[in-house]
């Protein structure tokens, strides 16, 4: 969980928090508080910040794991949207992602139902 100082509301009645690490173009990553709630992934910059910096429907999306395979690499996740850009998580363990993986695909088949 995020530290002591980070906006409760934000953690309010999500289903999973933490922070990952989002790979961005050219290989960097950058660290945000990523939250399952209401069906979206919203991920923030900081535990202050009100607004996400991006929001994700998690309706209809595809998740996939790749695990850590050498020093360099991290365990993966990776949520594909259609029409949009995958996005790329780092996760610090396989325990992680199989958690992470669980709730995603929990709210995507609890909600795969509704028009």
């Amino acid at each position: 969980w995020p530290s002591e100082e980070a906006s409760m509301d934000l953690v309010k009645d999500a289903k999973i928090c933490a922070f990952l690490l989002r790979k961005k173009r050219f290989g960097q990553w950058s660290k945000l508080l990523c939250v399952v709630k209401d069906a979206r992934l919203l991920c923030y910059k900081s535990s202050k910040d009100q607004q996400p910096q991006m929001e994700l429907p998690l309706q209809g999306c595809n998740i996939t794991y790749t695990p850590k395979d050498s020093k360099k690499k991290k365990h993966e996740l990776k949520i594909t949207q259609q029409g949009t850009d995958p996005l790329v998580l780092a996760v610090q363990s396989k325990e992680q992602a199989e958690q992470w993986l669980k709730v995603i695909r929990d709210v995507y088949s609890g909600c795969s139902g509704q028009a």
